[in-house]
């Protein structure tokens, strides 16, 4: 049995990480048809309204832009109105999956009728940055791949496409 999964992301001047974030969705093995990804951009300066409207995602993707920055709990609740999911997903914008991030976490509720929480340092990266400079870098590519994850220069030049 399959489950539709909403996967909710709020945003606040965050363009680049936002970027690699989606693009670390693109990379989900997990059925498009069964989730969708929903931005909530909190009126951001940073240009990540441009952002959003150029990236090429290959899942349902919604963008909804907000005329004033009313928090992050604010934000997840109003995408938590537009979603369709049975599953409700948050990730925050900093936040780099990998391809199996979607497929364990349904597997979780399917097992048990509870939340599942995640740890943020066992599946999730968090915290890239233009600025990332030499041995943070480095450091980033050992830890994506120890996990089999993929290459960083994949998600920054926007190569996560499957």
């Amino acid at each position: 049995m399959r489950m539709k999964a909403s996967i909710i992301i709020p945003s606040y001047n965050a363009s680049e990480r936002l970027y690699l974030n989606l693009q670390s969705l693109n990379r989900l093995e997990y059925y498009r048809g069964d989730f969708e990804v929903i931005v909530i951009d909190n009126d951001s300066s940073d240009g990540t309204s441009e952002m959003l409207s150029n990236v090429t995602t290959n899942f349902e993707f919604n963008i909804c832009n907000l005329n004033k920055n009313m928090g992050r709990a604010f934000a997840r609740n109003y995408g938590v109105k537009e979603a369709k999911g049975e599953i409700i997903i948050f990730l925050d914008s900093d936040m780099i999956v990998e391809k199996s991030f979607l497929f364990r976490h349904i597997e979780a509720h399917k097992a048990c009728n509870t939340a599942v929480c995640g740890q943020s340092w066992s599946r999730v990266y968090s915290f890239y940055y233009e600025e990332f400079k030499g041995y943070l870098i480095r450091n980033l590519s050992k830890q994506l791949a120890a996990k089999g994850i993929y290459k960083i220069d994949e998600l920054i030049n926007g190569q996560a496409l499957i």
